[in-house]
């Protein structure tokens, strides 16, 4: 019988390899409280480009920050076309658990089943509709999504962009979208605060350092994920490892820049490097596969900054991001995260032992 199984196996082939999951977009979750707009009994049209396509796709929601339950009356998934308005014929209904509504938990997260997308697009337009107040998301991407105004009910089956009259750069709800890859590929996880969540970035431009760093990748014909995980104001970025790390699927990579946002907050350059430490441990125990790569905080003359490098650089990490060349440029600025973009050494990602063993599979 074990022969028989294992010839089986073999004999699937790509098809099994089909199954397997990959996260190709995040966008980690956080209150909502200050986005304009945003109401109950609403619809959203949620903007999303995949690093990678695929036919089949399933997504995540979560009510991260929510204090009540979430309760979600309808998801549909289709092709942008631009704006709000979707390719004719693409919108399709997503379940969960075989059915059209879900409620979240407080705090909680939930997969749908998966969806098959009738074609690839630029862009993939998600569309959700909930009844209380959505409380958790990211709250400020840098691309345009659409909204509803309040109170106007469950209206994401349509395709025009008619009934959304609100543009936003929130994303609530959905926080993470995977796909089914036809094989085994590289994801590259940019784990930060405001300086990788794209502070300051031009709507829609795509000018982050994650996506320069894309783009450099692209160009050498690699064809992989980079994921964009970071979140503006990140002061506690522990308390996160879980929900926007450990859960995602197929991480094979790790660029680590943190550190600014903590000391901007006033946190001593030791309480930093320790909770990194302590961080490092979990990122090793968890993604035992992954690759680790840490970045050097750019800036030297803020407070803080050139004596944590000093301190970091002396942690076990698989290699080094010298973002700290780039402190003629503000890292805020487009020039900055440009610079910043180009100063990753692309070995690290796509040379010889750039992953350290085939990443498990979800």
């Amino acid at each position: 019988m074990r022969i028989l199984v294992a010839a089986l196996l073999l004999m699937a082939g790509p098809a099994a390899a089909q199954q397997r999951w990959v996260t190709a977009w995040v966008a980690p979750a956080q209150s909502l409280s200050d986005v304009p707009s945003l109401g109950a009994d609403q619809t959203a049209r949620l903007i999303v480009r995949p690093s990678v396509w695929s036919s089949r796709a399933r997504l995540r929601l979560s009510n991260a920050a929510g204090t009540t339950p979430l309760v979600i009356g309808g998801v549909f998934a289709g092709v942008q076309s631009g704006g709000a308005a979707l390719v004719p014929g693409t919108n399709k209904p997503v379940t969960f658990a075989s059915k059209r509504t879900v409620t979240i938990p407080p705090g909680g997260q939930v997969w749908s089943d998966p969806v098959v997308l009738p074609r690839q697009g630029p862009a993939m337009a998600v569309s959700l509709h909930w009844t209380g107040q959505a409380s958790s998301g990211h709250a400020h991407s840098p691309g345009t999504s659409y909204l509803t105004s309040a109170g106007a009910g469950a209206l994401g089956e349509l395709e025009d962009e008619g009934v959304f009259s609100h543009a936003t750069s929130a994303v609530p709800v959905l926080d993470a979208v995977d796909i089914q890859p036809a094989g085994d590929i590289p994801v590259v996880l940019c784990l930060g605060d405001s300086l990788t969540a794209g502070v300051g970035a031009i709507p829609n431009a795509r000018d982050g350092w994650t996506n320069v760093l894309e783009r450099r990748l692209r160009a050498t014909g690699w064809a992989g994920i980079v994921l964009n995980a970071g979140l503006a104001q990140d002061r506690n970025p522990a308390a996160r490892l879980d929900r926007d790390v450990f859960s995602l699927s197929g991480v094979t990579h790790v660029i680590w820049l943190h550190g600014a946002d903590e000391l901007a907050a006033d946190a001593s350059t030791d309480a930093v490097r320790d909770g990194m430490v302590r961080m490092l441990r979990q990122l090793r125990e968890k993604l035992p596969r992954a690759k680790l790569l840490l970045g050097m905080l750019p800036g030297a003359d803020l407070p803080g900054r050139w004596p944590l490098n000093v301190q970091l650089r002396a942690l076990p990490f698989d290699g080094m991001i010298p973002f700290d060349r780039v402190d003629a440029a503000n890292p805020t600025s487009f020039a900055g995260q440009l610079a910043m973009g180009e100063v990753i050494d692309l070995r690290l990602i796509t040379g010889p032992g750039s992953i350290r063993r085939a990443a498990a599979p979800n």
